[in-house]
């Protein structure tokens, strides 16, 4: 099973931070540990 794991980081000059991170499965069935950090 692949996964893609796109990660991106961002600081404005305030020192503001915004991250976003994104996973994309081929299969449709979450791990155990996905669905737990989705609550």
């Amino acid at each position: 099973m692949a996964n893609k794991n796109t990660r991106v980081e961002a600081r404005n000059p305030q020192g503001n931070e915004l991250h976003v991170s994104h996973t994309e499965l081929d299969s449709p069935v979450l791990d155990v540990n996905a669905l737990e950090r989705l609550h």
